[in-house]
């Protein structure tokens, strides 16, 4: 206030004033640093406290590994123990559908045994229903030791299929352990899939492109079996050969020795050869949008041969089977061709098979398929499967398929072989059906 009134007093020259500005312009820039500087320290702060949350979610993820206990999803959900001797993961398959048949039922007038049926005491029906079609559990992981690893799973079926005979009834599907020697090299004991055909290098029915198995499958594959199964995986090649208790699908000797059904020797194997692609994407049949060419040749190969109380057993009781095919991928289609061959059985001719299937993304989540199989001593020989996937997540876990199944060619009025059932078709005369399915895997 004095200096004001000093000022207002006496008045200051041009020189004061310009200093007076000086000063003032220098308080300014001083506030202002000062200023600046205690913004700069807020945002640190920020930036430090934003860094040590991140570390936080860092130390969250980092208890994922293999050397921490921890709890998640990895490839299926998971615990791990802490030093990393222990693992176990759980995986599910679950299926619902709704089938629609029409076929031939008796009117109430069969005739004869002794009379050939014509058909003529037969009418057009139709049928229809809903199921639970799989309900399967899987637990695995390794114990004391990761290269030793053990997988055992559960199954409800309401239909039998060639890697799981029961019907509407509770049962085992897989029950093994598996040693890892390291460069490729396992070796496998107890119940597992019989390398074969494509379809048993699968895990289960969840990873089909039709949601099930072929018609190929059920009539040319080996199912699952118990014995001790040897194999290598290499960049482009990988083999498998074992030795079962059977290589015969009977209800009665799914998993155990049986002196009746045993046979003295029954051998499996499977050899591909995979020059473009990964065996990774092959670890189902469809081809993604996306993914890379793929080609696979392989082959199999199953003996069987009895005992002296033994019938012989093998492919619908034949001493020696083959199968060839070949597999590919252009990434967004598919296509599969497999042949099949065994021996005379019981003293008739040799038997052949064959299967031609593909599909076409016509969209990314939306994908057409069909199936064209033969047999030449089946009836009907011919069976034609057409339809497509709605996947409706993008890892592909959740999906519905709506499929047609139309069989040709049949020489009498008789059915499909029950075991064919799980495909869909009736168990009496079918003139086709159509089915809706949901499946949810993970």
């Amino acid at each position: 206030m004095l200096a004001s009134g000093v000022l207002a007093v006496f008045p200051a020259d041009a020189g004061t004033q310009a200093e007076l500005d000086a000063l003032r312009e220098e308080l300014r820039a001083i506030r202002a640093q000062r200023e600046g500087a205690w913004l700069d320290e807020a945002r640190a702060a920020e930036v430090r406290a934003l860094v040590q949350d991140v570390l936080a979610d860092a130390g969250t993820r980092a208890s994922f590994r293999a050397d921490s206990p921890a709890f998640g999803y990895d490839e299926g959900f998971v615990i791990r123990s802490g030093d990393g001797s222990m693992l176990l993961r759980v995986n599910m398959l679950g299926q619902a559908r709704f089938v629609w048949n029409n076929n031939w039922q008796p009117t109430g007038s069969q005739p004869p045994a002794a009379v050939p049926d014509t058909g003529s005491n037969r009418n057009d029906q139709n049928t229809w229903g809903m199921e639970t079609r799989r309900a399967q559990l899987y637990v695995s992981g390794h114990v004391m030791d990761p290269s030793v690893e053990y997988m055992l799973g559960v199954a409800y079926d309401t239909q039998p299929d060639p890697y799981f005979l029961l019907q509407n009834a509770y049962g085992m599907v897989y029950l093994y352990v598996r040693k890892n020697f390291g460069e490729g090299f396992t070796a496998t004991l107890g119940r597992q899939n019989a390398p074969f055909t494509v379809e048993s290098t699968l895990f289960n029915a969840g990873n089909t492109q039709m949601g099930e198995y072929s018609i190929f499958e059920y009539r040319a594959g080996l199912g699952q079996q118990t014995g001790l199964n040897l194999a290598w995986t290499g960049d482009q090649v990988r083999w498998q050969g074992g030795w079962f208790n059977d290589v015969a699908r009977i209800p009665g000797n799914i998993a155990q020795w049986d002196s009746l059904f045993n046979a003295g020797v029954a051998l499996a194997s499977r050899l591909e050869w995979k020059p473009a692609g990964t065996w990774k994407q092959f670890t189902d049949e469809s081809s993604y949008r996306g993914e890379e060419f793929g080609l696979v040749l392989g082959g199999g190969v199953a003996w069987a041969t009895g005992r002296a109380q033994n019938r012989l057993i093998g492919v619908d009781v034949a001493e020696f089977a083959a199968t060839g095919d070949v597999r590919v991928d252009f990434g967004g289609a598919n296509l599969i061709g497999q042949v099949f061959w065994q021996d005379d059985v019981l003293g008739t001719e040799d038997q052949w098979g064959l299967n031609l299937q593909g599909g076409v993304f016509l969209a990314d989540a939306v994908e057409a398929f069909g199936a064209l199989s033969w047999f030449d001593v089946a009836d009907p020989k011919w069976f034609v499967q057409a339809g497509g996937n709605w996947y409706l997540d993008p890892s592909h876990k959740l999906k519905v398929t709506v499929m047609g199944i139309l069989p040709l060619g049949g020489e009498t009025v008789g059915a499909p072989a029950p075991s064919l059932t799980g495909t869909g078709v009736a168990d009496v005369a079918n003139n086709f059906s159509v089915l809706a399915q949901i499946q949810v895997m993970f």
